[in-house]
């Protein structure tokens, strides 16, 4: 199975490109590969209904894209490897951190929020970047990075949305082919979390991160050399 060419829709305002989308898959109208664009978003967001800050400069859409039914944690690793490249083209030192995070040099640049409706086919697949903006305010002001802090040229939004568009369609094939192994491989080669020590918020899981398993969630290697698996909560590192 192949995505269709995608149709992208621009707008200057929105409150939030997800919630466009869900309401087009919610009514019925969505299309797979159906893309929302905004300059500005009034009302982003991110984990665990978290406000995201999306000024000008950014690059924030969201997407209407098929996941069959696999598990919950998949796609918005597969959207993360998709962002991920396109960012290591002007910043090949960008990394991720499970579940949905873009990293620099332990900066936030970016996440992914996959939000999928009970029954429906599609999921609205949203991936937020700073491009040329940060966070001046709030609790992600401290830990945020902006892509031109560390571009190797000039970058722009518009520079940025048809090489990760491209990079998210060749991964997205990739997954609906069958693809979740060589996927995850991938991933693993991205990821700066493996073997740090880390703690997992909720349930207070601790020891050293160990990639994800078959299923897309992290593996957490205890003390006693154990692993623990979590499919829910955030990374902190200690």
């Amino acid at each position: 199975m192949s995505l269709p060419d995608w149709r992208i829709t621009h707008y200057r305002y929105l409150a939030s490109t997800s919630d466009v989308v869900l309401g087009r898959i919610r009514d019925g109208d969505a299309l797979p590969g159906e893309v929302v664009v905004a300059a500005v978003q009034t009302a982003g967001r991110g984990r665990q209904g978290r406000n995201w800050i999306s000024e000008a400069g950014g690059l924030w859409l969201t997407a209407a894209l098929p996941t069959g039914s696999a598990p919950f944690g998949q796609p918005a690793l597969v959207a993360a490897v998709a962002a991920c490249e396109a960012v290591q083209t002007w910043v090949p030192e960008a990394g991720v951190k499970w579940p949905n995070d873009l990293l620099v040099r332990g900066r936030k640049v970016g996440g992914i929020l996959v939000e999928r409706l009970a029954r429906a086919e599609l999921a609205a697949v949203g991936i937020g970047i700073n491009v040329a903006c940060r966070p001046t305010d709030g609790e992600l002001m401290s830990s945020a990075g902006a892509l031109i802090e560390f571009a190797e040229a000039p970058l722009s939004p518009e520079d940025l949305l048809p090489v990760l568009l491209d990079a998210l369609r060749r991964r997205w094939d990739e997954w609906l082919g069958g693809g979740w192994p060589s996927l995850r491989e991938v991933w693993r080669g991205m990821d700066v979390a493996r073997g740090r020590p880390v703690r997992m918020e909720p349930p207070g899981l601790a020891g050293l991160a160990d990639g994800i398993d078959e299923h897309g969630a992290l593996r957490v290697r205890l003390a006693d050399g154990s692993v623990s698996v979590a499919s829910v909560g955030e990374v902190i590192f200690v």
